[in-house]
């Protein structure tokens, strides 16, 4: 199989849906590729073992008719993520764990994908190359 991390979404999907990859073979790559590149700072908050323990649960058990089907991905830290911190970029929510998600992740985890970790934005996300994040 050709390099894990250079296939477009739809490539993963099509591979899970086929069995001809894992969302645990998936998942690690994109950690280890993430685990990489941390001088990027692209993550606030990383969450690599909840997810790695979720693709092993979804490999056990796969629902092959989602859309996201064992995907790893990471969300921008805007969007709450039920107790996971979520920042928005900003000092003055350094601490803030939402008891509740978002809709915007609930859909996605509804079909399938698996979260990675929050990825650092502009405060609030008024912005567009990240010089404004509390966490740079």
């Amino acid at each position: 199989m050709s390099d894990i991390i250079k296939q477009s979404l739809s490539e993963l999907v099509k591979n899970i849906k086929n069995k001809k990859l894992s969302s645990e073979e998936v998942t690690k790559a994109f950690i280890n590729r993430s685990e990489r590149s941390k001088e990027l700072n692209t993550y606030i908050t990383e969450d690599y073992s909840s997810a790695l323990e979720k693709a092993k649960k979804f490999d056990q058990k796969p629902n092959l008719e989602l859309k996201l089907p064992g995907i790893p991905i990471a969300v921008k830290d805007l969007f709450c993520t039920e107790s996971i911190r979520t920042t928005a970029g900003s000092k003055i929510l350094n601490n803030f764990v939402p008891t509740y998600e978002s809709t915007v992740t609930q859909n996605i985890w509804n079909e399938g994908a698996i979260l990675l970790g929050k990825l650092n934005c502009d405060e609030f996300a008024m912005g567009s190359s990240n010089e404004t994040s509390f966490f740079w």
